[in-house]
């Protein structure tokens, strides 16, 4: 249990840098895992009759994986989700190529009609 404590303290440090922008927000409960994920934990708390948060209900794998998209999301600008939002009409983030032929044409294209803010 000291495991599950240590994993949750790290993901509410990693949420807080989030709740800095609704954009970002957005994004992260917009990420089918972590949507997925909050709607079992939200269910598990009900069940117990609401008592603690629903975070206390998560596992080891839930928070791992919170921790891992609480860590993508908090790196990014508001910035960032609003040209994805704009380019692909989703809030979540999508991962183009960085390397190889296609990587460079995602980033040509990405700085001619995705200025940076």
């Amino acid at each position: 249990m000291r495991e599950n404590e240590r994993l949750k303290r790290r993901f509410l440090e990693l949420y807080s840098s989030i709740e800095r922008s609704n954009w970002l927000l957005s994004a992260f409960y917009g990420d089918d895992d972590v949507s997925r994920i909050n709607r079992e934990l939200i269910e598990r708390w009900i069940k117990a009759g609401r008592s603690g948060e629903p975070i206390d209900y998560a596992s080891r794998k839930e928070l791992s994986i919170l921790i891992r998209k609480a860590r993508f999301y908090s790196a990014l600008s508001a910035g960032d989700v609003i040209r994805n939002l704009m380019y692909t009409d989703s809030y979540s983030i999508l991962r183009f190529p960085r390397s190889g032929w296609l990587g460079k044409l995602f980033e040509v294209i990405r700085r001619l009609f995705l200025p940076t803010t």
